[in-house]
């Protein structure tokens, strides 16, 4: 059965074009014969760039029509999450776009300066290197000799396969298989399929008692909300906002509730290993939801998290919830039988966080 998929936006397939590691681009030679090639490209004043050297097969295709596009997989769907038996619903739900237009030679040396900024700052953005400028002479010569390639972005579409197509029955079997399963992505799908499919009733897993969402994966756009659910916690006071951003980005798990009006009012992270040990911070509820049991069941939710779930060993730090965290089966370290005797040990870091790394020069 052929499945359909969901037109996007401009917005939308922007986005796809210019966050993906590379594009793919289909096009012809003079004579006809077909070409396609990866990309390592960026979006720069309404054109998709590229770059490409004077003497080769892309410097062939200038002037001709072509396609780029960009594919993300979110997550291959079995057909046993919806039926026991008939294979046809398995299927892999992702994000996609693509750019049709003509190749252009870009001659303006202000936009391959851009272009070629743009790429480093996409594919290098540590840094360590001087900025580039068309008139610095350190990059004068290479940005006037390279050959970039250009696309305008007059005609972009973009396509999102997340479970638009099913009804409400095989959507919940879907998510509750997902979250079952487990597999690296998994969980950010649920996200995506709730976020595509916002009047889909949630399955019981994922809504509190009060019908508050309970959400999986958190990401960029929670932090506002849940750095000032921290400020004034006792265990980050004096952490600069950058770093307490960075330590949710980069947490295997960060979950949450949302209220009606979208706003995050709970929230918990966890780095773990997955098999052996793992740690649970920053677990923080709205100082007007206390003592309602909200974060009791995000305690629950986020230890049945596929990342947690059978994880032997869980800590965490706590100077004044010892009793909370209890109900949960978490005792002081003193008190754990581990075969042998450990100290707990920890180093803290002081100072600034280590500069980008300085390239080495030639002696």
């Amino acid at each position: 059965m052929r499945r359909r998929v969901f037109e996007q936006g401009r917005d939308y397939a922007l986005d796809v074009l210019g966050r993906v590691h590379h594009v793919h681009l289909a096009t012809t030679t003079p004579d006809g014969a077909p070409v396609i090639r990866a990309l390592n490209a960026v979006i720069v004043d309404d054109y998709i760039l590229f770059h490409g050297a004077q003497a080769g097969e892309k410097s062939e295709t200038l002037g001709r029509a072509a396609v780029l596009t960009a594919e993300e997989v979110v997550a291959n769907v079995p057909s046993y999450f919806v039926d026991p038996e008939r294979a046809c619903p398995a299927t892999t739900l992702y994000d996609s776009a693509q750019a049709h237009g003509v190749i252009e030679e870009i001659e303006d040396v202000g936009l391959k300066a851009r272009m070629l900024a743009a790429l480093m700052q996409k594919y290098q953005p540590e840094g360590g290197y001087k900025p580039i400028s068309a008139s610095d002479p350190l990059y004068e010569r290479a940005v006037r000799g390279i050959l970039v390639f250009g696309v305008r972005l007059d005609n972009v579409s973009g396509k999102a396969k997340l479970g638009q197509n099913r009804n409400a029955e095989e959507l919940t079997r879907v998510v509750l298989g997902l979250w079952q399963r487990g597999h690296r992505g998994d969980v950010r799908a649920i996200q995506r399929i709730f976020e595509a499919n916002p009047n889909l009733q949630r399955p019981a897993r994922f809504l509190t008692r009060e019908g508050l969402w309970l959400e999986p994966a958190l990401d960029a756009s929670a932090l506002d909300d849940v750095v000032s659910l921290l400020d004034g916690q006792y265990w980050v006071r004096g952490a600069p906002l950058e770093e307490l951003r960075q330590a949710h980005l980069g947490a295997q798990v960060w979950v949450g509730v949302r209220n009606a009006e979208g706003r995050v009012i709970a929230s918990a992270r966890a780095i773990t290993d997955g098999a052996r040990q793992a740690l649970l911070a920053d677990v923080v509820v709205a100082p007007n939801q206390r003592g309602q049991g909200l974060g009791r069941q995000l305690i629950e939710f986020a230890l049945d998290h596929p990342a947690l779930r059978g994880v032997r060993l869980i800590r965490l730090g706590t100077a004044d919830q010892q009793r909370f965290y209890g109900h949960f089966g978490f005792v002081d370290v003193a008190e754990l039988k581990l075969g042998f005797t450990a100290t707990q040990m920890i180093r803290k870091r002081s100072g600034d966080p280590p500069a980008p790394p300085v390239p080495p020069t030639a002696e």
